[in-house]
């Protein structure tokens, strides 16, 4: 079941594990208390039936599946999805999937 994400606040900051990537944009944490979707923000991947969507996916797999990562909220969006900017390591998932051409 989802953790409930409606009551955390912008620029709530927390690390979880990553423990599914569902697309170059997407993944899903597992935090104390439940399961989250996080969308990365300010980026836009394309869909894994898109051009590149699979390479997208493959290359945020690389950087966060199965890791911890520093979580910073932005907000939540219309799919209650929260919205986010992720760190693992020190670097910039969000910015490094944009060098990579991924998004």
């Amino acid at each position: 079941m989802l953790l409930c994400i409606s009551g955390l606040a912008h620029g709530e900051q927390f690390t979880a594990k990553v423990i599914a990537v569902l697309d170059g944009d997407t993944v899903l944490i597992r935090r104390e208390g439940g399961l989250v979707k996080i969308r990365l923000a300010v980026i836009d991947a394309s869909e894994k039936a898109q051009t590149f969507g699979e390479a997208s996916k493959q290359s945020l797999s690389g950087m966060v599946l199965g890791k911890q990562v520093k979580v910073v909220s932005q907000a939540v969006d219309q799919y209650a999805r929260l919205v986010a900017h992720l760190s693992v390591d020190g670097l910039d998932v969000n910015a490094e999937q944009i060098r990579r051409g991924m998004a």
